[in-house]
């Protein structure tokens, strides 16, 4: 899956749970790639149909502290 800005009209899942100005979020919540949670926060989504094992890198990339077994 790319990394790159998601498309307005495809879906994003959220990655990990967080919480702004644009709402609270839980991870796995789908929103449309033009919400303002997704534009705000890119590194907390990545486009719909994403492996697991995606998930779990993109992760990794993303937030060098995470490790799968601490969650």
């Amino acid at each position: 899956m790319s990394t790159s800005k998601i498309p307005a009209g495809a879906i994003a899942v959220c990655l990990m749970s967080h919480s702004g100005p644009e709402g609270d979020f839980r991870e796995g919540a789908r929103l449309r790639g033009d919400h303002p949670a997704v534009s705000a926060n890119p590194l907390y989504f990545i486009e719909d149909g994403a492996t697991d094992l995606e998930k779990t890198v993109e992760m990794q990339r993303r937030f060098p502290d995470f490790h799968p077994m601490t969650r």
